[in-house]
C-alpha cells in the first residue's frame, strides 16, 4: 500500500513516523544542551560601574561605530584635489598689464583733467574710485612706472605658487605684506595693493570627482575595528563607558538583553544535523543491523543526550574527568566498533566545542575512545570492559601528556594534570558496564556479552530458557 494511501492516523502511527518524532526529540533536547553549554554568561553592568571582573569576547565581533568613526577620520584627513589651471595666471597678467597701458595713454592725451578722469572711468579694466584715480593721474610718471613694476613682479610672484579658495586670503596678505614694505607713497600704496588684489585670483581649480575617489580608497583601507574572541572587552577595575555597554549589547552578554544569539543557534543546528545525516548515510549504507530494530536508534540517542547531559554537569569542574569513552565503549558493543569510532569522532568535535575547544580534552576523547573500540571487539565477557578500560585509561594519559608537554613548560603541573586520564577511563568504564543491563532489559536487545552468558553451562537452565524466549519473542516481533 502506498503511503498516499493509508489513512492519516495510520501514517501518524506508523515506525518511520516514530523514528522523526524520536529524531525531532533528540534534536531539540541536543540543541538546547548545546547552546546552554557554549552561551556566555550575561553580566548585570552598566555605564559608569566600576567593573569587578574582567569581560572577554566569547567570538569576534566588529565594532561597527567604533570602525565607522575610524573611516570618518580617514574622510576628514583626505585633503581636496585641485587642478592648477595656467590660464588663470595668464588672464590676471594682462588685465594688469592692459590696466597700466591705458592709464599711461590717457595721462598722455591732451584732454583736460575731467575728460581723462571719465576716460579712466570708463576704459579701465579695474574699477577704482574717483579719488584713487585722480592719485594716479597727478602721479610723477617715475612714479607710476614704479607703482607699475611693483604691481607686475608682485602678480607674477603671487600666481606662480598655488592658490585654492582657501589660501587666498593668505596670498592678499603676502602682496599686501609687499607692496607695504616698498618704496611707494603712503598715499599710492593702498591703491596699488587695490590693483594688484583685484587681479590674483584662485588657479587651483577643485576637483570633486578626484576628491571623492580619494576619500573612498581612505576609507576601504581602514581594518574594521574587531574584538577578537578572548580579548578583553572591559577589564576589571575600570569604569565602563557607553561604547563597551554597546559591545556588550551587540554580544547579547547584558542580562537584560533576553534575545538568542540566532548565528550561534543556526551554526548548531547546522553541525548537528550535519553529523546526523552523516550517521544516518553511514548506518543505511553499510550496518543492516540499525534499520532492522528501532531500539538501536534510541539507545544511541539516549546515549548521545547522557554525554552532553555529563560535559555540561562536569565542564565546570574539570573537563578531563568527562566520561567521554563511555560512549565509544558501549557502542562497540551493542552495534559495531566502526560506527562508535566514527560516533566517538562527532561527539569529541561537538564536545570540545561545548568545552571552548580545549585541545587536551578533543585529543584525549578521540585517541582514548578510538582505542576503547576497538578493544571491546569480539569481547566475550564483561570483564573484558575492564581490560578496555585500562588501555583507554593509558591511552588518555599520553594524550593529556603529550598536549601539556606542547603548550607547557610546567611539567609538574602537566603530570599532575595527565593523572585525571587514568579517572576519565576508570569512569567510562564503570559507566559503559552499569548502562549495558539497562540497554539490553530496557530495549530487548541481545548482545554478544548476553549471547555468551546464555551460554554459558554455569547459569540456570531456567534462566536460559527465559532469557531465550524473551530474545526469540522480541526477535520474531520485530521481524513482524
Amino acid at each position: 500500500m502506498l503511503i498516499k494511501d493509508m489513512p492519516i492516523k495510520k501514517i501518524l502511527l506508523s515506525q518511520k513516523a516514530y523514528l522523526i518524532y524520536i529524531t525531532l526529540i533528540y534534536l531539540v533536547i541536543t540543541i538546547f544542551l548545546f547552546y546552554t553549554a557554549i552561551a556566555p554568561p550575561k553580566f548585570d553592568i552598566k555605564a559608569g560601574d566600576v567593573a569587578q571582573i574582567d569581560i572577554k569576547a566569547p567570538k569576534d565581533i566588529v565594532d561597527n561605530l567604533a570602525t565607522q568613526k575610524k573611516i570618518q577620520e580617514a574622510i576628514n584627513s583626505v585633503n581636496p584635489k585641485y587642478d592648477y589651471d595656467e590660464n588663470v595666471a595668464q588672464e590676471s597678467y594682462v588685465k594688469l598689464t592692459d590696466f597700466f597701458n591705458k592709464l599711461r595713454n590717457i595721462r598722455k592725451s591732451n584732454a583736460q583733467p575731467d575728460e581723462k578722469l571719465n576716460t579712466l572711468k570708463e576704459t579701465l579694466p579695474i574699477k577704482l574710485d574717483e579719488q584713487s584715480l585722480k592719485a594716479l593721474l597727478s602721479a610723477e610718471d617715475n612714479t607710476i612706472i614704479t607703482a607699475e613694476s611693483l604691481a607686475i613682479s608682485t602678480e607674477k610672484a603671487t600666481m606662480s605658487r598655488q592658490i585654492t579658495d582657501d589660501a587666498l586670503s593668505g596670498a592678499l596678505n603676502s602682496v599686501k605684506s609687499v607692496v607695504d614694505n616698498s618704496d611707494l607713497s603712503q598715499d599710492l600704496k593702498p591703491i596699488v595693493y587695490t590693483i594688484i588684489s583685484s587681479v590674483i585670483s584662485p588657479n587651483m581649480i577643485y576637483n570633486a570627482s578626484e576628491t571623492e575617489l580619494a576619500r573612498k580608497e581612505a576609507a576601504e583601507k581602514v581594518e574594521p575595528v574587531v574584538y577578537k574572541k578572548g580579548q578583553n572587552i572591559i577589564v576589571s577595575g575600570e569604569v565602563v563607558t557607553s561604547d563597551q555597554i554597546r559591545v556588550l549589547k551587540a554580544l547579547g552578554l547584558l542580562k537584560n538583553n533576553s534575545g538568542i544569539d540566532i548565528a550561534m543557534l543556526s551554526g548548531i543546528i547546522m553541525l548537528l544535523l550535519l553529523s546526523l545525516f552523516i550517521t544516518i548515510y553511514y548506518i543505511n549504507r553499510l550496518n543492516k543491523k540499525v534499520k532492522e530494530k528501532n531500539a538501536y536508534i534510541q539507545i544511541l540517542y539516549l546515549l548521545g543526550i547522557i554525554y552532553y547531559f555529563i560535559v555540561i554537569a562536569l565542564k565546570n569542574i574539570n573537563p578531563l574527568l568527562i566520561p567521554s569513552e563511555m560512549l565509544a565503549l558501549s557502542v562497540s558493543v551493542i552495534l559495531d566498533p566502526f560506527i562508535a569510532i566514527m560516533l566517538n569522532t562527532f561527539f569529541s568535535i561537538i564536545g570540545g566545542m561545548m568545552l571552548n575547544f580545549n585541545q587536551a580534552f578533543f585529543i584525549m576523547s578521540i585517541f582514548g575512545g578510538t582505542i576503547g573500540a576497538i578493544k571491546m571487539v569480539n569481547s566475550k565477557q564483561r570483564i573484558d570492559f575492564v581490560k578496555a578500560g585500562i588501555y583507554v585509561s593509558a591511552v588518555n594519559t599520553l594524550s593529556i601528556l603529550g598536549v601539556g608537554l606542547i603548550n607547557s613548560n610546567n611539567i609538574v603541573s602537566v603530570l599532575e594534570n595527565s593523572l585525571w586520564g587514568i579517572i576519565s577511563g576508570a569512569f567510562s568504564v564503570i559507566l559503559a558496564i552499569g548502562l549495558l543491563p539497562f540497554w539490553e532489559a530496557g530495549f530487548d536487545i541481545i548482545t554478544p556479552l548476553k549471547l555468551l552468558e546464555l551460554s554459558n553451562p554455569q547459569q540456570s537452565f531456567i534462566e536460559k530458557i527465559d532469557d531465550g524466549c524473551s530474545w526469540y519473542v522480541s526477535s520474531q516481533y520485530n521481524c513482524c
